[in-house]
């Protein structure tokens, strides 16, 4: 979901009617999409969605390297991350990050590590949270396992995948 194409104006009349009739309500969060930040929304559109309300953005980056990203047809790169982040910040909005170890596959872990770890520390979200790769029969990434354009990374990988991540982090 990219609630960020909603129109301010919008969104402005939906937490109004939210906290109208739940008054306890005090933290209002979406998820969208880094590039929708970065290209079609402005400055002034995201301070409206904060004035509105609005708390935090949460972007399923996935990855920060061009190449997974590319591989997955993810349909962003990592400058529209960054750039939609930072874009999301200076507006006053909290940001969180979705982050996927295990998506590079073998091939790619490493590349993975390095440009998600260069994606946060450029931007530096609220929250930065992992999420578990799974691969769904009839998916693209299932049928590039089938046709070993795709070797799923092992919990190894994974690991020292992470403490990369985390060094690079430091």
């Amino acid at each position: 979901a990219d609630s960020l194409i909603l129109k301010p104006e919008f969104l402005d009349e939906a937490i109004s009617l939210i906290k109208k009739n739940f008054p306890s309500l005090s933290r209002f969060t979406v998820y969208g999409r880094t590039k929708t930040a970065a290209e079609q929304r402005s400055i002034n559109d995201l301070k409206a969605f904060k004035d509105a309300g609005l708390s935090r953005v949460h972007f399923g980056i996935e990855s920060g390297s061009a190449s997974v990203l590319e591989m997955v047809n993810k349909g962003e790169t990592p400058e529209d991350h960054i750039k939609g982040a930072l874009k999301t910040v200076e507006a006053g909005l909290s940001c969180s990050f979705y982050i996927m170890p295990g998506l590079g596959g073998q091939r790619l872990s490493h590349e993975h590590a390095l440009g998600t770890a260069r994606v946060i520390n450029e931007t530096g979200p609220d929250y930065v949270r992992l999420r578990t790769l799974e691969i769904f029969d009839g998916t693209p990434l299932d049928e590039m396992r089938k046709s070993g354009n795709f070797i799923e990374a092992d919990d190894d990988i994974i690991a020292n995948v992470n403490e990369a991540l985390t060094i690079s982090l430091g």
